[in-house]
């Protein structure tokens, strides 16, 4: 059995469904926030719009996302479904507190784990250490171009280029852009930076390893290779606000 990089086993294929019909597909990870999981991926990707002008992308907005998940004992994937909406039809994933789908970023707790191996990331990692990007250094985004179509196969990584400053938020949102040849079901995607060319920020030199720098979530044009990426202190943020979200559900049905 060869060696699989433990970031191929976080990377899940997503599918978007209305109902049983599959309208797009995708990437996301999941984050273990300590007293839950949480599927994280792209705004766009569970509301079926438009992230620029919020317009639908298709006939209808999804339902649905079922989740390629890793089986238990190691052999094959848990296909699983999770609802997006509850009862009243309004969103269980939550968004940026302060910039909401501006950030194309959510995080949704997950419900449907029977059967389902998780190779999650740790919330408290994701703060662990503020890593300084330099610009033009190579990122990995580790994502589904293909779909579920080649589930034998783990993830792609496609090398990509760190294109604009890392900590200077591109077009007054906490992101910066990467020059990759990616396909949509790359949105969602972690993007990772991997080696000794990453620096802590507290001045204690190259660290070797591999970083999470930010989710992956489409590119700026269809003319263009250049892509968003948001920051991982922005996923973090984000998943606080779920946590409280799911606390405050549970408060309410008690």
């Amino acid at each position: 059995m060869p060696d699989v990089h433990p970031a191929s086993l976080q990377s899940l294929c997503l599918e978007l469904l209305a109902g049983e019909q599959v309208l797009h597909t995708a990437t996301g990870f999941v984050v273990d926030a300590g007293s839950h999981p949480f599927l994280v991926t792209s705004w766009h990707v569970v509301a079926g719009r438009d992230p620029a002008t919020a317009r639908l992308v298709g006939p209808t907005p999804p339902d649905a996302v079922r989740i390629h998940h890793h089986a238990q004992g190691g052999t094959g994937t848990a296909p699983v479904t999770e609802p997006l909406l509850d009862t009243e039809g309004d969103p269980l994933w939550a968004t940026h507190p302060t910039y909401g789908p501006r950030v194309d970023l959510v995080a949704l707790p997950l419900t449907q784990l029977d059967g389902v191996a998780l190779h999650s990331r740790r919330l408290l990692d994701l703060g662990a250490a503020e890593i300084e990007v330099p610009i033009t250094a190579d990122v990995s985004v580790v994502g589904f171009p293909f779909g579920p179509r080649r589930l034998g196969e783990r993830p792609v990584w496609t090398r990509g280029t760190v294109a604009t400053e890392h900590g200077v938020d591109y077009d007054g949102r906490p992101c910066f852009l990467v020059d990759a040849r990616t396909g949509k079901g790359q949105s969602g995607a972690p993007v990772l930076l991997t080696g000794a060319q990453q620096s802590a920020s507290n001045g204690s030199g190259p660290t070797v390893g591999t970083q999470l720098v930010g989710v992956y979530s489409g590119r700026v044009s269809d003319e263009l290779d250049l892509g968003f990426v948001w920051r991982s202190s922005v996923v973090t943020e984000v998943l606080v606000n779920a946590q409280s979200q799911v606390i405050l559900r549970r408060f309410s049905a008690s």
